[in-house]
């Protein structure tokens, strides 16, 4: 039996120096980055039941009322939450690796797109240290999961075009984001039903049903739940549609999307608070030239003007639907777009090329041009470092992870000094939601064997302890009736701050 090889294009020593780096920016310093927000919590909880044996057949909520998302997100964390026994660092390094399945990936994609090496290479680089990209691996919650698979559907797609089974696996992958981020993905699956025929070079039945067939086995989870739940999720999605309550009016969207579209955008490519003028103009340019090119690439000679031709139908997608879509009372959040940077990057860099092969037989023109391409560069390159050394190298992570967990920790040695047998700990937070805390409470301190403590008070407490996130900041019309409610009856004898987190003891009066 012959070995299996790689195939050449990874066997390059520059793939592995690329796939080293990229991980190394992905993993390195881990713990002081790693935020652990309701989300988190929330899943966590649902793992641990998981782990105990209760199967969940539906996923994490969407922000319509009754309508649950797939359960895939919960079954990928799984086997990293069984392996570190409930850890969160363990479960997070298990999903940072899932992520980083991407990275291969993006190296086979960079070189399928540029016959030339050295904008083969920028492009790969870009996918791997964009800030879009640093953020969507290490910022472990759900929407995560839609660049690895975003990336498989239009490899996979794009293979569709002369084989019936990549067709169909490009399908499935992209009915998958649904169960990850569903206002992204929901986007892609209409347009795409839509150009079957021109994927697939020939107009049949059969691949229109192949491509139902897939999305539909993705989606029988769901169907078994609403079964069992009397149609919950139908009936609040019919709901839904006819529900005006969250819309806001044409008018107003069509003042404020343009630019919540332009800014998501650039804090992709720069990172948050990026959406200044000269990047959404570079980022604009760019796109520009790049379409430019496409009208005068010789469609003969150029093999993959398919692959560049879907990558660009991927990268406007979505523009013109969010462009309509009104819910959620106008607001847009960037982590709907998670995994756009994927088709955004690639065309990015077709720009550069175009900029330089566009004067490249005008000698006078032609080194302004690659000084252009190259303060460019230097200018994403500047923006991912800049990304990089808050969110990694020098983490400002006042609220994260570690910090909570120092918090915690401090609580129960002061459980231990009052020797308290079992705590009280009231929770305070912006939302108010403190799922989070919940679950750290529980894994803290069953590694300390204590006792997991109350987060409501009881009658019979004389001593008990407070944890209030970011009380400089957080709305005293809010937080006073419920601090003066946690502390009635009490006299502060202890308090002390980790990062944003304020801990109190309180002893009955």
């Amino acid at each position: 039996m012959t070995a299996y090889r790689l195939p050449s294009l990874f066997r390059q020593p520059l793939f592995w120096a690329y796939l080293f780096f990229s991980l190394f920016v992905r993993f390195y310093n881990f713990q002081r980055s790693l935020y652990f927000i309701y989300d988190q919590g929330r899943d966590a909880l649902v793992l641990q039941k998981i782990a105990h044996g209760h199967l969940v057949l539906v996923g994490p909520t969407t922000g319509l009322g009754g309508l649950f998302l797939g359960p895939l997100w919960f079954y990928v964390c799984l086997p990293g939450f069984l392996v570190g026994g409930g850890n969160p660092y363990v479960t997070s390094l298990w999903l940072i690796s899932i992520s980083s399945l991407a990275l291969p990936m993006f190296w086979y994609l960079a070189h399928q797109l540029f016959a030339n090496k050295w904008y083969a290479f920028l492009c790969a680089i870009l996918l791997a240290i964009v800030p879009g990209s640093i953020t969507a691996s290490t910022f472990v919650w759900n929407p995560l999961m839609s660049v690895p698979l975003m990336t498989g559907a239009l490899l996979c797609i794009w293979k569709g075009r002369d084989s019936l089974k990549w067709f169909a696996t490009g399908f499935f992958l992209l009915a998958l984001t649904l169960q990850s981020e569903f206002a992204y993905a929901i986007f892609f699956l209409p347009v795409l039903f839509a150009c079957i025929p021109w994927i697939r070079k020939h107009f049949a039945w059969q691949d229109f049903s192949v491509a139902a067939a897939v999305v539909a086995i993705t989606l029988v989870p769901q169907f078994v739940f609403d079964l069992r739940n009397h149609f919950i999720m139908t009936t609040s999605l019919l709901h839904s549609l006819g529900d005006t309550s969250q819309s806001i009016p044409w008018s107003q969207l069509f003042d404020q999307r343009p630019h919540q579209l332009a800014d998501v955008t650039s804090e992709l490519l720069f990172g948050p608070g990026s959406a200044s003028s000269i990047s959404t103009l570079t980022i604009l340019c760019l796109m520009l030239m790049a379409f430019f090119g496409f009208l005068k690439t010789d469609r003969e000679k150029d093999s993959n003007m398919f692959l560049w031709k879907l990558t660009a139908l991927f990268a406007i997608i979505p523009y013109p639907f969010f462009m309509l879509w009104r819910g959620n009372h106008g607001y847009f959040f960037s982590y709907y777009v998670t995994a756009h940077f994927v088709f955004l990057v690639p065309m990015v860099v077709f720009g550069i090329q175009q900029v330089v092969l566009l004067t490249k037989r005008k000698s006078k023109t032609r080194y302004l041009a690659y000084a252009a391409s190259c303060l460019v560069i230097v200018y994403f390159c500047l923006a991912a470092f800049h990304h990089w050394q808050g969110t990694i190298l020098n983490p400002e992570n006042n609220a994260g992870l570690a910090k909570m967990e120092a918090a915690i920790n401090k609580v129960y040695d002061w459980q231990q000094e009052d020797n308290v047998s079992q705590a009280t700990i009231r929770t305070y937070t912006a939302n108010i939601y403190t799922e989070q805390y919940d679950y750290l409470y529980q894994w803290i301190a069953q590694q300390r064997h204590v006792t997991a403590p109350r987060t409501v008070s009881s009658p019979t407490d004389k001593i008990w302890y407070i944890i209030i996130e970011s009380r400089d900041t957080v709305p005293k019309i809010f937080f006073d009736p419920w601090y003066t409610e946690a502390t009635k009856g009490g006299t502060l004898v202890r308090q002390e701050k980790i990062g944003v987190l304020t801990l109190e003891t309180w002893k009955k009066s």
